[in-house]
């Protein structure tokens, strides 16, 4: 019996794996969820309806199957009734919502699940559904989070994917705090989505941002501060943060500090 609020996970059943995924890390971050491998008892469709009703938000997991499956229809259907807080997520790429599952979920926006198999959208897609999560009102244990250690999926996929080359031992890095603020005078709001692809966890954006509340420049250096940190001597971490912003889409800054390695 749950006796806290929670999120619910609604999915047709061949997007399993992903959703289960999803719903393990949201527990990371301390969320109470109520996924059907887990918890369903008794009659299926009133177990359902009162796993809606008693939700404090839906993750609508949706795709082609979800609109024909007229289990995830119910739910709909019972979300609708409720009046209940959803956040639709897309599992399907190329899928346009249509019928019952535009009528309900059209207009709003979604998280796009659909490429992350990939593990550095997969950790940017839960980036973007925990700032969802954030603007709504779910009950979290802060004292039960528990993120991944640097073996972690986004801190494996960074390091593999950019393959950083060695410096000298003398590890001349010229990243240093002045270059951190004049980045943080350029990156505003996308610092959160730079520090995704650097690898620093959420946590960890969440107490640089109380730390420096509504100033972004600071939080900026504090972030960038806490990566170099983090880095290993004989990291290029030049190399590093110029790939991690051509990922954010910052690909003016990428060239400014690829000039810097170039020096």
């Amino acid at each position: 019996m749950t006796t806290r609020g929670y999120v619910m996970m609604s999915y047709q059943w061949d997007d399993q794996p992903m959703v289960k995924k999803i719903a393990d890390r949201l527990k990371q971050h301390g969320y109470n969820v109520w996924i059907d491998i887990e918890k369903m008892h008794g009659f299926i469709f009133d177990t359902m309806a009162d796993a809606v009703k008693n939700a404090d938000v839906v993750l609508a997991c949706f795709s082609e199957k979800y609109q024909q499956s007229d289990n995830c229809k119910s739910e709909g259907n019972c979300m609708r009734q409720f009046r209940k807080e959803f956040i639709p997520i897309k599992m399907e790429a190329g899928y346009s919502p249509d019928g019952w599952v535009a009528t309900i979920f059209g207009g709003h926006l979604y998280v796009d699940f659909s490429q992350a198999t990939d593990p550095i959208i997969f950790e940017t897609k839960i980036y973007e559904l925990l700032q969802q999560l954030g603007l709504k009102s779910v009950f979290r244990d802060i004292e039960a989070v528990s993120m991944p250690n640097v073996s972690s999926p986004i801190a494996s996929a960074t390091e593999s994917s950019i393959q950083p080359k060695l410096l000298s031992k003398q590890d001349n890095c010229p990243l240093n705090e002045v270059v951190f603020r004049d980045l943080g005078e350029e990156l505003g709001n996308d610092w959160r989505r730079l520090a995704t692809f650097l690898g620093v966890p959420y946590v960890k954006q969440e107490k640089i941002s109380a730390k420096h509340p509504g100033d972004m420049e600071e939080q900026t250096i504090a972030m960038l501060l806490e990566w170099k940190k983090a880095t290993k001597r004989g990291d290029n971490r030049v190399d590093i943060l110029s790939t991690a912003l051509n990922k954010a889409g910052r690909i003016d800054l990428a060239e400014l500090v690829e000039e810097l390695g170039g020096t």
